[in-house]
């Protein structure tokens, strides 16, 4: 793995790694803050995408981003680690909760797991870096559903991908009550090689919040 740029070095450090002949395996950028260092990384991964097999990376809506900003990463046939997160300051009156996401090529932006990450073995997105201030899932909308498609109709196929063995998104958020991810119950099918202890993790808050709203009525 290269090292970790800062966000107060980013600039540099990819005009730097722009200038490498070798090609990069390994590619990680912390606190990417303005849009023309995210405009540069997306050219930097696209000129690797034949080689990265892993890809980690900060977006702070402290810069650039605090109005929303959309990424889009190229088909990555190698990649098997892809860690992607915002980090949206710790001054709580002027926090941005406006959307960063990430797109893939096609007309949706979604992701095709056959055509755009067929080596995927992990994936870790986080919308947030504090969980427990967090009270909706409302406030981070789309975040997930490049890497989680939502079905438009009861006729279309899921997304599955059967590569991915290690999948990290927040299963709760919120202290109390806690509130599970609303779709838990498509993630079994849509990864059904992720391991047992994070999907268990998954099935039993819901069950538990079900019980709760249950009680409640």
């Amino acid at each position: 793995m290269l090292p970790w740029l800062s966000h107060s070095k980013a600039s540099l450090g990819l005009d730097f790694l722009f200038g490498l002949k070798q090609p990069l395996v390994s590619l990680g950028m912390a606190r990417l803050l303005n849009l023309e260092d995210v405009r540069k990384f997306e050219k930097l991964v696209e000129k690797h995408a034949q080689t990265l097999e892993s890809l980690e990376f900060i977006v702070s809506t402290e810069g650039d981003a605090k109005n929303g900003l959309e990424i889009q990463l190229p088909a990555l046939p190698n990649l098997q680690d892809l860690d992607f997160s915002v980090h949206r300051g710790y001054d709580k009156v002027n926090r941005s909760y406006a959307m960063v996401i990430l797109t893939f090529p096609g007309d949706t932006g979604i992701v095709n797991y056959k055509a755009h990450l067929p080596s995927i073995r992990t994936i870790r997105i986080v919308p947030y870096n504090e969980v427990s201030g967090q009270k909706s899932w409302e406030k981070y909308g789309n975040f997930f559903d490049t890497f989680l498609p939502k079905k438009v109709t009861s006729s279309n196929q899921q997304e599955v991908c059967t590569t991915l063995k290690r999948l990290y998104i927040p299963y709760k958020i919120g202290e109390d009550p806690e509130i599970p991810y609303p779709r838990v119950a498509e993630l079994a099918g849509m990864f059904p090689n992720v391991g047992k202890k994070f999907m268990t993790k998954f099935t039993n808050l819901a069950a538990i919040r079900a019980g709760m709203i249950e009680k409640e009525n």
